[in-house]
């Protein structure tokens, strides 16, 4: 199942003008590439916001954070071949500054709103079954042979 994107080509476009369309003929990129990157990009958004609030997010909703987000991290996925990360380069800043963000919204510090104002539905405790292990573990010959593989 393909990850939805919140972003596509023409938010990229308008985001960062000539910018992409040179470096995706300069690199041969296509437009393939370059849902690939936006595709990468929303899988790791997900993968924080996710840990808040339920995906996939309300159909018909429009976050603006995400747009950004989105957009800032396939810039990032389409530059990281022809760039050093360091502190000097702008788009490894901000795509820093994004996890950083992403990292602050998983962990209540920051708030998902979409064009209402409206936060999604975040998980709730009932959503969450914590499980507690009496001991770790040790897979020795004798446990290995005791266990039922459903023979």
């Amino acid at each position: 199942m393909a990850t939805i994107k919140y972003a596509n080509k023409e938010d990229l476009i308008a985001r960062y003008g000539q910018e992409i369309a040179q470096l995706s003929i300069a690199d041969g990129k296509t437009d393939t590439s370059i849902d690939s990157a936006l595709e990468d990009g929303a899988a790791e958004i997900n993968g924080y916001v996710g840990r808040r609030y339920k995906l996939p997010l309300p159909a018909g909703k429009e976050y603006q954070t995400l747009k950004w987000l989105n957009c800032v991290i396939a810039r990032y996925r389409l530059w990281e071949s022809r760039i050093q990360d360091s502190e000097d380069n702008a788009v490894y800043v901000r795509y820093r500054q994004a996890v950083a963000f992403l990292k602050d919204l998983a962990e209540g510090k920051a708030n998902l709103l979409d064009e209402d104002g409206q936060e999604p539905e975040s998980w709730s405790a009932q959503d969450v079954m914590a499980v507690k292990s009496r001991r770790p573990q040790i897979f020795t010959n004798n446990v290995m042979r005791r266990m039922d593989y459903g023979h």
